[in-house]
């Protein structure tokens, strides 16, 4: 998929047919182009004034991005990958690009609605889409989970598979898709990998507590199907690593036994 999507001249984000209610999507596809051009204007102290006897603008724009869309993870490879990207839905279309700095104008806002529940992976993972593919070619694969646990996939093995797509682990052959393995061996095997490859033991810090206390994985194993609950010492949830003591990076490493 990897070279699909790097090699199409066009990729149509299809989003769906247009909104039940009359003129909702003309007129949020209306306002993202609104939101696009302010972010570019850099207009962010007139917010509330964009916003005032507007409301259900606002609102059928929050209905587009309650879109399932914005929750799978498939999506962040289709959109880092290609060359030229438009959002499609219904009868309207809107470039990646412009909809990219119009959900970064609402965020930068403050809009709490944008953050429509935990999961969704428009404010959680948009300035990360933009900041993988085209800023970071050397992008790690604990990185790439690290910033995408909200998202999700009806394979929950994919919540790592998709991701070989676009780090810099992808195109290594000790590591590739395999659906004949379990849940488990899968988590397990990623978990094995990244820690070898990187040659440190960071991606302990993405394990957390389950709400049962029990997990089917091993207790070193993180659950990618699960968000974060918070940041835990030594990893955000941006896959940054950093220390207790005001955010001052350190790095750990271990020697395996012969």
């Amino acid at each position: 998929m990897r070279h699909i999507y790097s090699k199409a001249s066009k990729v149509l984000i299809w989003l769906g047919e247009e909104d039940e209610e009359e003129g909702s999507t003309e007129l949020a596809f209306d306002m993202m182009s609104r939101f696009a051009y302010l972010y570019g204007q850099r207009v962010f102290s007139q917010m509330w004034d964009q916003i005032e006897g507007e409301e259900h603008k606002f609102e059928a724009v929050k209905r587009l991005l309650q879109r399932p869309y914005f929750q799978r993870v498939w999506i962040i490879q289709e959109i880092v990958l290609s060359r030229d990207a438009v959002v499609v839905c219904g009868r309207y279309s809107r470039p990646w690009e412009a909809v990219y700095d119009a959900c970064t104008w609402l965020e930068a806002c403050g809009l709490d609605f944008v953050a429509l529940h935990n999961e969704h992976i428009v404010a959680k993972c948009m300035s990360a889409w933009q900041e993988m593919g085209r800023k970071d070619p050397q992008l790690r694969l604990l990185r790439c989970l690290s910033q995408t646990r909200y998202s999700q996939a009806t394979d929950p093995r994919d919540k790592v598979y998709c991701l070989l797509g676009i780090a810099m682990e992808g195109e290594d052959e000790y590591f590739q898709p395999d659906y004949s393995r379990a849940l488990r061996q899968v988590y397990t095997a990623a978990t094995r990998f990244i820690i070898e490859k990187d040659d440190h033991l960071e991606a302990l810090c993405a394990v957390q507590e389950t709400d049962s206390g029990v997990s089917e994985l091993p207790s070193w194993v993180p659950d990618w199907r699960r968000p974060w609950v918070a940041d835990k010492i030594g990893l955000t949830q941006r896959g940054q690593l950093t220390s207790i003591s005001g955010g001052t990076r350190f790095h750990t490493n271990y020697h395996r036994h012969r």
